[in-house]
């Protein structure tokens, strides 16, 4: 930890702060001093902020007051000072690929199934661990699949004789 720093944001791997002549990101993993500095004026915290943004996506304030023995401090979501198990959410966007390809819906399950899917596959991939539920949107994604083969196969075969689905 950086001796007079204070810090002001915080992710899963990298954190925000500052010093008395500059503004730094500090990296979990070494903490003794900041990994990039920024100069200690305007133009400075917005380039340290946007750095952040990039580095950290799901950054949160920090919270709970100073920091404990010498570690980065704790952020007010949960994330853990110095690092550790990080409280992970499930994406939405994956649970409903999993219902969707489930449901079906005369194919139009299946293609949010697969929609949502890959969107959520790329959102918790992109995440660096804060989101779970890859195997659920995986899932959304094959039956999305199996279904839209399922919905042409059907309708194909509907185009072709009409009559067969006549229950008269």
């Amino acid at each position: 930890m950086q001796q007079g720093a204070t810090y002001t944001h915080t992710g899963h791997r990298y954190v925000l702060g500052y010093g008395a002549d500059f503004y730094g990101i500090w990296d979990r993993a070494a903490p003794s001093e900041p990994v990039e500095r920024f100069p200690r004026d305007d133009g400075g915290w917005q380039s340290a902020w946007q750095r952040f943004g990039q580095l950290e996506p799901g950054g949160v304030p920090v919270g709970g007051g100073p920091p404990v023995g010498g570690s980065l401090p704790v952020a007010a979501a949960g994330y853990p000072a110095g690092g550790g198990v990080y409280a992970r959410r499930t994406n939405g966007m994956a649970v409903a690929a999993l219902v969707l390809g489930i449901v079906w819906i005369y194919g139009v399950g299946s293609l949010l199934a697969l929609i949502f899917g890959l969107l959520a596959r790329g959102d918790i991939d992109r995440s660096g661990g804060a989101q779970g539920g890859r195997g659920m949107a995986v899932a959304g994604i094959v039956l999305g699949i199996i279904g839209l083969v399922g919905a042409i196969a059907l309708f194909t075969v509907y185009a072709i004789n009409p009559e067969a689905f006549d229950t008269r």
